[in-house]
């Protein structure tokens, strides 16, 4: 049905059947899959399941239909489904049925964590018109698999303070700018400045902040992070937020962006967080496969 109204030249573009193959076909088509996967071991039940990805494929890019299976991937920029399957079970092994600790993994709170309705916060936003007794600008960093957090502290323009962290290799960079933060708004941290306890955190990882006022997330880190400003409110702290632009001029910005590509490469700093990204993590692993199968990197 699709495919009727798919054609070259009217219809249904490849934006939106995109759109369509990710947010309907590829759930339907990967629904349970970590139940029946090892039927999958059977190139014609995997034969079956591609053949509906490549239809897709080549409506997306609008391709001849004697395009291959590999190829039509590539074009249409989606992942082979049988390795789509593949990393839904790993994820789902890994953190339902697996021998390692579930622990080593960055995923959601279980619900009976989650913090009760009447204790949500607010995530306050900076206010141009408030003075702020310090303020705090922090980054992440992932270069060449090494990962570093830092932040630094300003009072009346000086700095006064900086802070390096380095985390395991299988973080992401989202990881990162979230442990900056945590560890930046740390009550003892937060001592350096005056009584006034009003503080300014500015960081330009836009995500996290979407992340931290979206009461509907609860990511293990982003978690962390409202606890600590729950405290610091319970203690008559200001902690208020704002993304900034990187790379555009803020002094304080640049400075957190070299702390944390020099924490990243100091090998000999301890860790201070190793969860492993399940979303990212199978998909890393990947990467030689598909540039062997596909003829190029994703």
């Amino acid at each position: 049905m699709l495919s009727r109204t798919a054609r070259l030249q009217w219809g249904l573009g490849h934006r939106a059947l995109k759109i369509i193959y990710k947010g309907a076909i590829i759930s339907m088509l990967t629904y349970g899959c970590s139940v029946w996967s090892e039927a999958l071991q059977k190139q014609k039940n995997l034969n079956k399941l591609q053949r509906v990805q490549g239809i897709m494929n080549i409506n997306i890019a609008k391709a001849h239909r004697t395009l291959s299976f590999e190829a039509s991937c590539v074009v249409a920029g989606v992942r082979p489904i049988g390795i789509s399957i593949a990393e839904s079970v790993k994820i789902y092994q890994a953190t339902h049925e697996s021998n390692e600790d579930p622990e080593d993994y960055d995923r959601p709170l279980q619900v009976r964590y989650w913090p009760h309705p009447a204790d949500r916060i607010a995530i306050g936003e900076v206010k141009n018109s408030f003075t702020y007794a310090g303020e705090i600008y922090t980054d992440g960093s992932k270069i060449q698999e090494k990962v570093g957090a830092a932040a630094a502290f300003y009072k009346q323009g000086t700095l006064i303070h900086t802070m390096k962290n380095r985390l395991h290799s299988d973080c992401s960079n989202n990881q990162a700018e979230q442990m900056a933060i945590l560890k930046a708004i740390e009550l003892n941290r937060l001592n350096i400045v005056p009584e006034e306890r009003t503080v300014a955190v500015f960081t330009d990882s836009q995500i996290t902040i979407a992340l931290l006022r979206n009461s509907r997330n609860h990511s293990y880190i982003i978690e962390l992070i409202r606890n600590q400003v729950k405290r610091l409110q319970d203690l008559h702290w200001q902690i208020h937020f704002e993304w900034i632009k990187a790379h555009v001029g803020f002094p304080g910005n640049e400075m957190a962006d070299k702390l944390a590509k020099k924490a990243a490469a100091e090998e000999y700093r301890e860790l201070i967080y190793s969860k492993k990204n399940q979303n990212c993590y199978y998909w890393k692993d990947q990467r030689r496969r598909i540039s062997k199968m596909a003829g190029r990197m994703d």
